[in-house]
């Protein structure tokens, strides 16, 4: 086997590939193998037959065909290995050459991977202010009044805001207990959404400086991913039909779809310079660490055994690997900040 390799724009490479006949021929008595699970003969059960037998129910160039596929499939592994190719997606082969006793030349094209240049990160993140957290009266009392709005009376008016009424919310012993509550909730929310601010800031910086291609394999999932969301949204906030919101919206689906090019190419340099650093600062998580996240994922769902049984554990572990070390990556660009 011999082949070289071409890398393309969008993170891809192209690999030509030629084979020798000796190597198709040498995937013959599996293509015969093959054939003869589905060649029904008279007195063998299938996949019993004797492959001589086979192979005068199948066609020389049959044989051929199937044999040049398994050694195709059986050069793209050993490239693959040898070369260590971190392969996204399934590879697209084009045949070039394939005659029965003579080499067979085909390409492969395979979407790669990328490799991640990164800036300095840790000095990046330094710069980084979070911003003071203070929760204003008008957000105490757009909050207090959104509450009186949820316990309306039947006339229409809205219950005096007192001691009586702070009771009626549940654990608060009078109106200022209320207050504090709401003013205490008001700040963690507030403070979650700053350091949820702060850390995006960091990674768009960081992206912004590396040096990297997007493989468009992995906007084009993201992209499909954005789109199953706005569904979704429009089904449970709009409470529409997605076709009547396309049209609201003057837009095909595919035009939408292509709208958010952009914001998917921006959350895939994020996810790899976030994978980067992980991966420089060697961040990993325990295998009790990811147990633990498998059962938080697993209690969203109102019967475990349910989860359990439709939920693939493979990809279940590899989410939440990958959400912890997200998590802790994050929290390490977060803890050099100002």
């Amino acid at each position: 086997m011999e082949f070289t390799k071409k890398d393309l724009p969008g993170s891809r490479q192209e690999i030509e590939v030629i084979i020798s006949p000796e190597e198709v021929e040498g995937h013959r008595e599996k293509a015969l193998t093959l054939f003869g699970k589905e060649v029904s003969l008279e007195g063998f059960r299938p996949g019993h037959a004797p492959k001589e037998m086979v192979a005068q129910k199948v066609s020389r160039q049959q044989v051929f065909a199937k044999a040049m596929e398994l050694a195709i499939q059986d050069a793209y592994q050993k490239i693959a290995k040898e070369e260590d190719l971190k392969v996204l997606g399934d590879p697209e082969v084009r045949i070039v050459k394939a005659k029965d006793g003579e080499p067979v030349v085909f390409s492969i094209q395979v979407s790669l991977f990328p490799e991640v240049t990164l800036p300095d990160y840790k000095k990046i993140a330094s710069e980084v202010t979070k911003k003071e957290v203070i929760v204003q009266d008008e957000d105490l009392t757009r909050t207090l009044k959104w509450l009186q709005e949820s316990k309306k009376n039947e006339d229409g008016t809205l219950p005096e805001l007192n001691d009586e009424f702070a009771k009626t919310l549940g654990n608060a012993s009078g109106l200022d207990e209320l207050k504090e509550s709401v003013k205490k909730g008001l700040m963690m929310e507030k403070e979650t959404q700053e350091k949820n601010r702060a850390r995006q800031e960091i990674v768009a910086k960081v992206a912004k400086e590396a040096t990297f291609e997007v493989p468009e394999v992995l906007v084009k999932r993201e992209q499909q991913a954005l789109l199953e969301q706005t569904k979704q949204g429009v089904k449970e906030m709009l409470k529409i039909e997605f076709t009547e919101y396309l049209k609201n919206m003057k837009k095909t689906e595919e035009e939408l779809k292509e709208s958010f090019l952009v914001q998917a190419q921006q959350r895939i340099g994020e996810f790899l310079v976030l994978d980067a650093i992980a991966k420089k600062e060697e961040i990993t998580a325990s295998k009790e660490e990811i147990e633990e996240e498998m059962q938080k994922v697993l209690g969203q769902y109102p019967e475990s055994k349910l989860a359990k049984d439709s939920l693939d554990q493979k990809e279940l572990k590899m989410y939440s690997e990958g959400v912890l070390r997200n998590e802790k990556t994050l929290q390490l660009l977060e803890g050099l900040m100002k």
